[in-house]
């Protein structure tokens, strides 16, 4: 096996692991770790462009999801929903995840080098969670439930498109209308 990130084999839980390939030896992977200082569940990142013999020294952060979260969305905090990833020739990376109120959408354009992180869920509800993407070339669909504002509890699908690469979206569509 071959360590990924910074921290000791056995220092942090981690969760929800997504990994995601190019055929030119790029290697993705998103996962949840607990925090050090126990805060909560963080969104982290890192890479390896040699067919995951070796990935970069240290993850990268993309945030935090807290623990009140986390419990919310499953009985048990192993099963929350976690992130997802896609990703398509050129270095072209997208990580859909959640801190449970807001669909956030990390993208990169240079394999992982650099990273940026978007709201995209277009709500003005509290709660969204369990996002899902998928990709071809810079067109991007983005789906996630999310609580629809009505006074009797119900929740409901989303989903976006975006076709310039996750930068703008179209404005979102309730994919269970009625229900």
């Amino acid at each position: 096996p071959v360590g990924i990130g910074e921290s000791a084999t056995g220092d942090q839980d981690s969760y929800n692991p997504v990994v995601a390939a190019t055929p030119d030896g790029h290697v993705y992977i998103v996962y949840q770790s607990d925090a050090e200082d126990l805060s909560g569940r963080q969104v982290r990142f890192n890479w390896s462009s040699d067919f995951g013999q070796t990935w970069q020294p240290a993850d990268q952060l993309l945030g935090t999801v807290g623990y009140d979260v986390v419990n919310f969305w499953s009985q048990s905090a192993t099963q929350a929903p976690g992130p997802k990833i896609a990703v398509a020739p050129g270095g072209k990376v997208w990580i859909a995840w959640a801190d449970g109120y807001e669909i956030l959408l990390t993208r990169s354009s240079d394999g992982g080098l650099t990273l940026v992180t978007e709201a995209v869920d277009q709500s003005a509800t509290d709660f969204s969670g369990a996002p899902n993407l998928c990709a071809q070339g810079d067109q991007l669909i983005l789906s996630w439930e999310a609580w629809d504002g009505s006074p009797d509890d119900s929740w409901t699908i989303w989903a976006a498109v975006s076709d310039d690469g996750g930068v703008s979206f179209e404005p979102r569509v309730d994919l269970r209308p009625g229900q």
